[in-house]
């Protein structure tokens, strides 16, 4: 794969070089890609198209402290505070994973449970003790929670502000409400924030098909830091195309490569096609926005695109989609990407949709 970063839900991909002997193979291809009817998910402060009978595979967002997740428990604030209740007592009996002790609870809201938890270093009993936290938000039957450990000095500062301002803008979302205010869609929420400050945020969804079970499409986007990652050539020229394969180089298809931008995100991309020893190839496709250091409105966003993939990703089989179908599949989505229209405070405004770029010859 191109994308440094693992995802939450890309399956183990491998290109197919070992014998697929005895592997029954698909012989026709699937209908054609239907891009009329689509559906619009948001995902962290951007919006995505999909094709309408589009599935999603998995989601996965950090915010701030960390992985943020949401359950639909249908609970309401008696049970919900029950549920804390007995959170509680298993903390402060030693059942936390990492064997943090429960510190201090917090309640800053009927709705809403902060844990902290620290733990002393066993070979170094004189130093601070290393401390974490737990909390926990309520909003219309959706619990939300977060966990993370190691922080440093800064972890009062930090509790104050998932206390005051966090977990108070956190609610619940229906699955295809698309927010109007400035904020963060988070699987089955939002969290209102207005991007104004530096702070880790990151979203990923991915999409399979019924129609072309052996194809799944990953959209990431996620806040740089200080420094910027490589870049999506420089990615690849580091993959292990170049050392473990490099014999099949000169046999991969390369649809287009280099710059594309969409809409207001400059970027690039990589269109290719790997043989297989059955005979056939299988698409990889990337695009890539490498985004600006520390800002919100321009992080890094990733586009990535697989055909072939078997059962639990473990072996290849013949695409269900054709060159055209793949690339137009691709671009489609890819074409759709903009960042959230927000009310009054909002930063930018969705571009249009761009038109297809023209195929380049391979350079």
């Amino acid at each position: 794969m191109f994308h440094s970063r693992p995802g939450f839900c890309q399956r183990l991909f491998r290109i197919g070089f070992a014998t697929l002997a005895g592997f029954g193979i698909l012989t026709a291809y699937a209908k054609e890609p239907v891009m009329s009817e689509t559906k619009t998910y948001c995902v962290g402060r951007f919006l995505v198209d999909a094709p309408k009978d589009a599935e999603i595979n998995g989601q996965g967002y950090e915010f701030i402290f960390g992985r943020i997740e949401s359950e639909r428990t249908g609970i309401d604030a008696k049970n919900f505070a029950a549920r804390m209740e007995k959170r509680e007592d298993e903390l402060r009996a030693g059942k936390q994973k990492d064997k943090f002790k429960l510190a201090e609870v917090l309640s800053p809201s009927v709705d809403s449970r902060i844990f902290k938890l620290s733990r002393a270093f066993d070979l170094f009993p004189n130093d601070l003790p290393s401390t974490g936290l737990e909390a926990y938000r309520l909003s219309h039957g959706t619990v939300f929670s977060m966990a993370a450990t190691g922080f440093g000095q800064s972890f009062p500062q930090l509790v104050e502000r998932l206390k005051s301002v966090v977990l108070p803008a956190v609610r619940s979302r229906q699955p295809e409400e698309i927010p109007t205010e400035p904020g963060f869609c988070i699987k089955d929420g939002f969290i209102a924030d207005d991007g104004s400050k530096d702070q880790a945020e990151y979203g990923q969804i991915g999409f399979c098909f019924k129609a072309w079970p052996d194809v799944l499409i990953v959209f990431t986007t996620r806040e740089n830091g200080d420094k910027l990652d490589d870049t999506l050539p420089e990615r690849y020229a580091k993959s292990p195309i170049h050392t473990e394969y490099a014999d099949v180089i000169g046999r991969i298809k390369t649809f287009r490569k280099g710059d594309r931008k969409v809409g207001s995100l400059a970027g690039e991309e990589l269109v290719q096609a790997y043989p297989t020893d059955a005979g056939y190839f299988i698409h990889q496709f990337a695009w890539d926005s490498p985004g600006k250091p520390n800002a919100a409105f321009s992080p890094n966003v990733h586009v990535e695109m697989f055909t072939g993939q078997g059962h639990a990703g473990e072996r290849t089989v013949r695409p269900s989609l054709t060159d055209d179908q793949a690339i137009k599949l691709f671009d489609s989505i890819v074409n759709s990407i903009r960042l959230r229209p927000t009310g009054p405070a909002k930063v930018t405004s969705a571009e249009p949709t761009p038109s297809s770029p023209q195929k380049k010859d391979d350079a």
